[in-house]
């Protein structure tokens, strides 16, 4: 795998760095990234037994273009046409941006809310049913605070090892729904 994102330290090891091995200040507000599509996976089954009424889960590649592309496939969360003000990506200013605080920008919303799709960080996405995943990869979708503007596109994807770790590729959690009525 890669290399940490944090050293710990040996002298308090109950509170998270403040600074990252770049530099970089983490703020509680920002997305959690640095970490591998399996580990957010377990996270997700960790949270399902915590919660013990809802189950957890990263969207499928699928499920993450939907909540991106609305019912008009739209290339952009927001529309048709680029406009690098409108997420938080590398072409956003003339410097580089720094990762963004969770809802940071209003304009990057998809038409059924979900925000930070085309900027911030990626995201990691479980295969389709119908899809061929390889073993030890998994997909990772939209754009990021150190992408350009071919990531912000609704249908952008990578595939990355499952123990990829990096300051532009998080998670978020779907839930899964009951395919029996109650």
């Amino acid at each position: 795998g890669d290399a940490p994102l944090f050293d710990p330290g040996t002298d308090d090891l109950s509170t998270f760095p403040t600074f990252d091995r770049e530099g970089r200040e983490w703020l509680g507000l920002h997305p959690i990234v640095g970490i591998g599509a399996e580990d957010a996976e377990a996270f997700a089954r960790w949270l399902s037994e915590e919660d013990g009424d809802v189950v957890y889960r990263l969207p499928t590649e699928a499920e993450w273009e939907k909540a991106a592309r609305g019912v008009d496939r739209r290339i952009f969360p927001w529309g048709n046409r680029f406009d690098a003000n409108f997420c938080v990506m590398a072409e956003s200013s003339e410097v580089p941006p720094s990762m963004p605080r969770i809802g940071g920008s209003l304009t990057d919303v998809s038409p059924y809310g979900v925000g930070g799709l085309a900027g911030g960080v990626r995201d990691w996405c479980s295969w389709d049913a119908t899809s061929e995943g390889a073993e030890g990869f998994y997909p990772a979708r939209g754009g990021s605070y150190t992408n350009v503007e071919i990531y912000s596109r609704c249908a952008s994807r990578s595939v990355r090892r499952s123990d990829h770790v990096g300051f532009n590729i998080g998670f978020r959690l779907a839930i899964g729904l009951s395919s029996e009525p109650e």
